[in-house]
């Protein structure tokens, strides 16, 4: 699981972050009364984690590193259980 954690985590942090601008029905929908504001986004849409004013870095990758171990951990969770004979 390790290395499936720490892959997903690599290719995190390859990836482009979106910035998102937009009219103000969106800043309706999130709430975006000041700035900055970040939002962490699951794969699925969910969002997990918001940030209010500065967003520290090592505050944004601990939630990405948890988001990315609880995503790994529901994988494993769906996999068909393996026995080995002996």
């Amino acid at each position: 699981m390790k290395d499936q954690y720490r892959a997903a985590l690599d290719r995190a942090r390859r990836e482009d972050k979106r910035v998102a601008l937009g009219p103000e029905a969106v800043s309706k929908q999130y709430d975006l009364d000041q700035l900055p504001v970040t939002i962490v986004f699951d794969r699925s849409g969910k969002q997990v984690k918001r940030f209010e004013g500065f967003t520290a870095e090592d505050a944004l990758q601990a939630v990405v590193q948890q988001s990315l171990q609880e995503a790994c951990g529901r994988l494993d969770q769906r996999r068909p259980q393996t026995t080995t004979a002996t």
